[in-house]
């Protein structure tokens, strides 16, 4: 309920904005192009009513826990606020689902590097390549991505739009279907209706090492996140250069192309050949 009022507050379409819509145990509400949608309510209205979102706040502020019977929240009866035109929900039946066991971590990985309000509007959303089964964030000054993140019957790219995924919340996102228009994000007690973004995505392979398996990368593990924040925090004070930012399925966090000075909490590392004698360059790990 929350994301249908968060996302009815933010319309500005008049007879749309702040009001969601019930039939049955279902409720929706929309801005004409992203819709957010409950399935599985419990609530039951005998037929489709229009609720203003400011009734359902003031129900809601009767007790901590709501309280649906029918039509009556917390002993309210909601009545319909008027009629308007409802959009028709986007037909998504043919969708192809991608296949995942952790597919909001893997996305919670990807996420910080996704652009918000940039011009380039292809940024403002995260990347599914189909192809190559990966997720990748990008804002233009760092990449975040994913190996191996999903199994999908798709091919090419696909982009999500940052507000369905902000509105879902990523943590909550349970699965993702893909039309050739439409994204269908399932989260936890629905689901959201979107357009894909249009525009083509950054070719991200051109700034991933040539070779994946050659020691020039900066590698964390545990609390890896954090140590990111503050490897990007620190690089940005000394004007250092931060570009990629490579996480894998398993959690381990490869941040590649940049140099940071030497802090408490480093050690320098000298990459290996097979025979264990150091060689080429040094680069930094974490303790």
């Amino acid at each position: 309920m929350k994301t249908l009022i968060k996302l009815a507050n933010s319309t500005k379409i008049e007879g749309i904005g702040g009001y969601i819509i019930f039939e049955g145990n279902a409720a929706r509400a929309t801005d004409a192009i992203t819709h957010a949608v409950i399935e599985s309510g419990p609530w039951n209205f005998d037929c489709a009513t229009l609720v203003s979102v400011q009734q359902i706040k003031t129900a809601l502020t009767l007790a901590k826990k709501p309280v649906w019977s029918g039509d009556t929240l917390n002993g309210i009866k909601l009545v319909s606020a008027g009629t308007t035109d409802w959009p028709t929900l986007p037909d998504v039946r043919q969708a192809k689902r991608i296949v995942t066991d952790n597919l909001s971590a893997s996305m919670g990985q990807c996420a910080p590097a996704m652009a918000d309000q940039d011009i380039r509007y292809y940024l403002n959303g995260m990347l599914f390549d189909h192809t190559e089964r990966v997720i990748v964030g990008c804002d233009g000054h760092r990449l975040h991505i994913v190996h191996n993140a999903f199994t999908s019957e798709l091919t090419g790219q696909t982009i999500v739009p940052r507000d369905a995924l902000d509105l879902a919340g990523v943590k909550n996102i349970l699965h993702m279907d893909f039309t050739d228009k439409f994204v269908r994000v399932g989260y936890v007690g629905g689901y959201i209706v979107a357009p894909l973004c249009d525009g083509k995505f950054p070719d991200y392979s051109r700034v991933l090492p040539a070779d994946s398996a050659r020691p020039n990368v900066v590698s964390f593990n545990g609390s890896q996140v954090v140590a990111a924040k503050t490897i990007v925090a620190v690089s940005k004070a000394n004007k250092v250069k931060f570009m990629t930012c490579v996480i894998d399925a398993n959690g381990t966090l490869n941040a590649c192309d940049m140099s940071v000075p030497c802090f408490d909490g480093f050690r320098i590392n000298r990459p290996r050949n097979k025979d264990g004698i150091p060689q080429g360059q040094d680069f930094y790990g974490i303790n």
